[in-house]
C-alpha cells in the first residue's frame, strides 16, 4: 500500500464506497471476515515465503522461536516492533477486502525477517565460538570479512540498475499513448492491468487481462485504446455484450520482448457505425 501510492487508492472504488467521512473499524473488520482474514494470513505468508527464498523467513521464524523475542522487549526496538506491527494489520486488512496482494507490499515485513534471521545467525556464531579453537576462530573471522567483501562488491552493479527495469516495455507503450493523445483530455484505456495507464498519465481505465473477457468489458466501448500482453490476440470487431456496440478493433504499436521485458501491444479502439 505504502509504495503503490495514488494507483492503490484509486483502483479501490470500495474504499470510497465504504469510507465516508469517518472509518468505521467494525464494518471493516466483518467485511474482511467475509472475505476471509485467514486466507489473507494466507497469502501474506506465501507472498513472505517467496520473496524471501523460504531460507530467511525459516530463520527469522527460528529467532523468535529460540530467542522467544527477547530482543523486542528492548526500549529502542520498540518503534520498529510497533512500525512491522501496523504494517502487518494493514496488510491483513487491504488482502482480507481487495482480495489482491503482491510481494512488494510485504517489503518492510521482508526487512523484520531479515533483521531477524541475521540475528539467528549471530547467536549461532556466539555458542560455537567458544567450542571452535582459537586460531580457527581467527581464520574464520578473516574469512568472513573477505566473504562480507567480495559479497558486497558482486551486489552492488545492482545499486544502480532501474528497479523497474524489467517494465521497459510498459514505459514505451505509456510514453507512447501519451504522445498520441497530444491534447485529449484522458482518453478511456482498457489494459491487462493498471500500469500502462498509470504511467501514461491516464485516470480512467478498465483492467481485462484475457482478450476473450473483451465482450464483456463495457468500459471497451468509450476506450480509445487497448493494450494487451503480446501474447494475447484480440478480435478485430468485439460486441460488448451489455450494450450491444460493436467496436473496432487495430493494432497500433508493438513494442517487444527484449532482456527479460515482456511485450506489449497497443491496439486502437474505434466505435463501428450503426448499420
Amino acid at each position: 500500500i505504502l509504495l503503490e501510492g495514488g494507483r492503490v487508492l484509486h483502483k479501490q472504488t470500495w474504499m470510497g464506497e465504504q469510507a465516508a467521512g469517518v472509518i468505521e473499524v467494525s464494518r471493516y473488520l466483518l467485511a474482511g471476515a467475509e472475505r476471509g482474514v485467514v486466507g489473507a494470513v494466507g497469502l501474506i505468508v506465501e507472498k513472505l515465503f517467496g520473496s524471501l527464498q523460504g531460507v530467511w523467513m525459516i530463520l527469522g521464524t527460528g529467532y523468535v522461536v529460540v530467542m522467544r523475542g527477547r530482543v523486542f522487549h528492548r526500549c529502542d526496538a520498540m518503534a520498529a516492533k510497533l512500525w512491522w506491527s501496523l504494517h502487518a494489520v494493514i496488510l491483513v486488512w487491504f488482502a482480507s477486502r481487495a482480495g489482491y496482494l503482491s510481494s512488494r507490499h510485504c517489503l518492510v515485513l521482508d526487512v523484520c525477517f531479515v533483521v531477524m534471521a541475521a540475528g539467528l545467525l549471530a547467536w549461532a556464531g556466539e555458542m560455537a565460538t567458544p567450542r571452535v579453537p582459537r586460531f580457527a576462530s581467527a581464520a574464520a573471522n578473516r574469512g568472513g570479512v573477505v566473504a562480507l567483501v567480495v559479497i558486497c562488491a558482486a551486489l552492488s552493479p545492482w545499486l544502480v540498475r532501474d528497479i523497474h527495469e524489467g517494465r521497459g516495455t510498459v514505459r514505451e507503450a505509456a510514453a507512447w499513448i501519451a504522445r498520441e493523445n497530444g491534447e485529449r483530455r484522458n482518453p478511456g484505456i482498457v489494459a491487462m492491468d493498471g500500469w500502462v495507464p498509470f504511467y501514461s498519465g491516464a485516470t480512467r481505465w478498465a483492467d481485462c487481462a484475457k482478450s476473450e473477457g473483451l465482450g464483456a468489458c463495457a468500459e471497451l466501448g468509450d476506450s480509445a485504446w487497448l493494450v494487451m500482453t503480446a501474447e494475447e490476440r484480440p478480435a478485430g470487431r468485439v460486441v460488448i455484450a451489455s450494450t450491444g456496440t460493436t467496436v473496432e478493433i487495430t493494432e497500433a504499436a508493438r513494442f517487444g520482448e527484449s532482456k527479460g521485458r515482456r511485450g506489449v501491444v497497443v491496439y486502437r479502439v474505434r466505435r463501428s457505425p450503426p448499420k
